[in-house]
């Protein structure tokens, strides 16, 4: 969600007290169906302040999945952020299905609360059967208005179809090493992405020397293996003087940019805001890239960035998360009519 400079950092050190983050599950409820409206993505039970984030896995049947964050403005006008699943046939219009990740209180602390997003959604044809579609996000404890990311860690979850993910167990994301991440300060932003066997997963390196990375899965240790740090903020900063750092990875199988193989998907950060989007194809035999392939410009004075794409969906295409600070719902997921 609200990537602003904001710009969710997953702590290293996990905890708050000995609590975990809780996720309670909704109970079976009637399913709702919206219309993509003039360009924006609707959902029948979006929060009084919008959403973001979309996160988007097609099942092998051809329905198009997604998660995406759900922002509920309370009273004391502090933002709460939940995770939500919903499904399409055609990319345009959305049935919501299950809460995966709620708003939950912190044992106690009466004022603090688990935020969870920034979910990335894959289907994972190679796993076993229980375990072929994964959730990947990112939780952490707000109190009031402080987000306090030092509580916060990327969890994951892993269950037979999308809905049976509002049941599985939380799992803490486990490295084989830490020797080429030991300066992140912080790890955020998950982007999860599945080519032949293997199953890669993207995340910003908050450090002196920011930088997105791309680590794999050991499917027999079931650990992530640092493969690549393609994108410096340094090689974004190049491109203008008015970039400051680079966020948001998103890996994409089959984009046009990337003819065929992987395109990793990045927003460049504009001081505290998002400033569009840069499309990059990846070589994943050394996770190196070149320049840019393709940019979605952002709009100016707003967060506009944090883009998605499936390939499958070509009547959907790029979706983009923006804001409009001056009016409530301050979050959106636009819909730009652009097909790379």
């Amino acid at each position: 969600m609200m990537r602003a400079r904001l710009t969710f950092f997953i702590a290293l050190v996990a905890s708050c007290g000995r609590d975990e983050p809780r996720t309670p599950k909704d109970e079976p409820q009637e399913v709702l169906c919206d219309d993509t409206a003039d360009g924006e993505l609707v959902f029948p039970s979006s929060q009084n302040n919008g959403v973001f984030d979309a996160s988007i896995a097609i099942a092998p049947d051809g329905r198009a999945w997604m998660a995406y964050s759900v922002v509920n403005r309370d009273a004391e006008g502090d933002d709460h952020v939940a995770t939500r699943l919903a499904s399409s046939d055609d990319g345009l219009t959305w049935c919501e299905s299950v809460a995966l990740g709620q708003t939950s209180a912190v044992n106690g602390y009466p004022a603090a609360s688990w935020n969870n997003e920034v979910a990335s959604l894959v289907f994972d044809a190679h796993a076993p059967i229980d375990e072929r579609w994964k959730l990947f996000w990112h939780a952490y404890v707000l109190i009031g208005s402080e987000r306090h990311f030092e509580t916060g860690r990327i969890l994951w979850r892993a269950a037979e179809s999308p809905e049976g993910l509002a049941s599985a167990s939380d799992r803490p994301l486990v490295f084989d090493t830490w020797e080429e991440l030991s300066d992140c300060v912080v790890l955020t932003e998950p982007g999860a992405v599945t080519h032949d066997d293997h199953l890669f997963l993207a995340l910003q390196c908050q450090a002196v020397d920011q930088r997105i990375v791309v680590t794999e899965l050991d499917r027999n240790s079931g650990a992530f293996v640092f493969r690549g740090a393609p994108i410096r903020a340094g090689d974004v900063e190049a491109l203008s003087p008015l970039i400051t750092g680079v966020a948001a990875p998103a890996l994409v199988a089959g984009a046009s940019a990337s003819a065929g193989g992987l395109t990793l998907i990045v927003s460049p950060e504009v001081g505290a805001l998002y400033g569009g989007c840069l499309a990059y194809a990846l070589d994943i035999s050394t996770f190196a890239v070149g320049s840019p392939l393709q940019v979605f410009a952002g709009a100016p004075a707003e967060l506009t960035g944090a883009c998605e794409l499936d390939s499958a969906l070509p009547a959907l295409g790029l979706v983009v998360s923006q804001t409009t600070l001056l009016t409530q719902p301050v979050f959106h997921l636009r819909v730009p009519g652009v097909f790379w």
